[in-house]
Parts: structure tokens; sequence; C-alpha cells
């Protein structure tokens, strides 16, 4: 039968009795920043407003304690002006940007212009 000298058990021991605490500290510090009121998400719709699943997906967020916004795909100058009014003023520290269709083409064309 295998078995280990008592002094390298307890380091074992030890050992795995650190990283479970690291571990359940840094899925409390996971989930505690997922709901940081800093975190804001920009939904893009598709062309001619169709997306209406952004809709459901904004208010699953605001559930879970991030603020979600929806606009247009040709909303790209209001995303970027709020943006960088919510970044500058403390009110988003954290920005998701998140497209469907026409509405991705924007996503990617706010990012370029946040970065």
């Amino acid at each position: 039968m295998w078995s280990v000298p008592k002094k390298r058990f307890l380091k074992l021991r030890r050992l795995s009795a650190c990283c479970l605490l690291a571990l359940l500290c840094l899925l409390a510090n996971g989930m505690a920043s997922a709901a940081r009121p800093e975190t804001h998400a920009y939904l893009l719709r598709g062309i001619f407003n169709v997306s209406v699943g952004l809709d459901v997906l904004a208010s699953k967020l605001a559930k879970r304690g991030i603020a979600a916004s929806v606009y247009g795909p040709l909303d790209e100058n209001s995303v970027v002006d709020v943006a960088i009014q919510d970044y500058r003023s403390g009110k988003a520290r954290s920005i998701v940007l998140i497209g469907h269709s026409l509405g991705a083409g924007a996503a990617v064309s706010v990012a370029s212009r946040l970065a």
C-alpha cells in the first residue's frame, strides 16, 4: 500500500487548504466584481432594430446588477458620447460592447473610437 510520510502529508494538507482558501477568495471576488455598478454594457441592434433578443439580454444583465443600454445600429455616435461621459464621471469603469448583425460592425467601430 502507498503511504506518504507524515511530515510530507501535513505539507500537502496545508498546501491544499491554502489553495482551497485562495480559490474561495477568487470566486467571492469574482462574484462581487461581476455585479459592480461600474460595469456598463452597450448593446447595438442589427439592421431595422429587429434584434429584440438584445432587450432580453439587457434585462438579464440588469437583474445581475450590470447596467445595460440598447441602441440601434446607427446610434454609434451616441454610444461613443455616452460611454465617454459615463467613464469620465466614474459611472462606468468597464465598458462592454455587444452587437448583433449590423450592430456588431457598429460595436467594432465604437471600440476603435473609444480606444
